[in-house]
């Protein structure tokens, strides 16, 4: 197996104003290629500091991140923004979808920013995600009640509505802890 994530003596601090904020303290972490891995604790114990630093969102303060075989700590933003693009992918708590988009071109957007995927390939990936999702529950038609085009329709001018904004879904709700 190959090391996908590896920690090394990781710390995270936040200046509070005249105080650190120690979020992290020499944690150490491998996660192997395949592995399915949860991180739990309480609030406050450092999991989305974590998360962040996985993520490629913040690097750490001491120690070493390495996503990939590349440690973070040295990557140039850029090449951060590439290795998060590529290499990660993440399922946050809230949507984190762009409120302007409908289903379709959100589920679309990350490859667009990936380039080089022809129209034809992005449709052929993105139809059978995007109808999977019921497009009541997109963000921007539960936020504002306004319009949303249904993407999987073949009519341009289909349009989704409802007053006031409501969530509808297919199966009973799971959660999930961490």
């Amino acid at each position: 197996m190959s090391t996908i994530v590896a920690l090394e003596n990781a710390e995270k601090s936040y200046p509070l104003g005249s105080v650190v904020v120690q979020a992290l303290r020499g944690i150490d972490l491998t996660i192997e290629a395949g592995e399915f891995t949860s991180i739990a604790g309480p609030s406050g114990s450092g999991k989305t500091t974590l998360l962040n630093l996985v993520g490629c969102v913040d690097v750490p303060t001491v120690g070493s991140v390495r996503i990939d075989g590349r440690a973070t700590e040295s990557l140039s933003d850029a090449e951060l923004t590439r290795l998060r693009l590529h290499k990660l992918g993440f399922i946050f708590q809230s949507f984190n979808l762009v409120p302007v988009l409908n289903v379709y071109q959100n589920v679309e957007f990350p490859l667009l920013l990936q380039g080089g995927v022809s129209a034809a390939t992005r449709r052929e990936r993105v139809c059978p995600l995007s109808s999977s999702i019921d497009p009541v529950s997109s963000p921007a038609f539960i936020a504002s009640g306004a319009p949303s085009r249904a993407p999987w329709s073949p009519d341009p001018e289909s349009f989704l509505r409802t007053s006031p904004p409501r969530i509808w879904t297919r199966s009973p709700a799971r959660t999930f802890s961490i």
